[in-house]
């Protein structure tokens, strides 16, 4: 018997292969977009916090106390400075929940 096209049957083993396929894809797209929005935030917060710190590395030494407090990216980040002893300082910038941190001693 020569068979042409497909069976009703075989069309009905098809589809939801066919839909299962559509599907799996459809969740790795949305998965990937939204790992895509978070990882451009996160970048975007770690450039924002290392040009605070080049900024900070530039101000001097006896200077960095009076930067404690201080505001940066609008008003959510913050700058705080902790004085370790005469001769060395903690300089720590945070910006949504992250932040950098550096050790800063007096010029000899």
């Amino acid at each position: 018997m020569n068979r042409r096209g497909f069976l009703l049957l075989e069309f009905l083993l098809f589809c939801p292969i066919l839909l299962l396929s559509l599907a799996v894809f459809t969740f790795s797209l949305r998965s990937s977009k939204s790992l895509i929005i978070s990882s451009e935030k996160k970048l975007h917060t770690l450039y924002t916090l290392r040009s605070e710190m080049e900024s900070l590395r530039r101000i001097d030494f006896y200077r960095l106390p009076a930067q404690d407090g201080r505001s940066f990216a609008g008003t959510s980040g913050r700058i705080s400075v902790l004085l370790l002893s005469p001769e060395l300082v903690e300089v720590r910038a945070t910006l949504a929940g992250k932040s950098f941190c550096t050790l800063r001693s007096s010029p000899l």
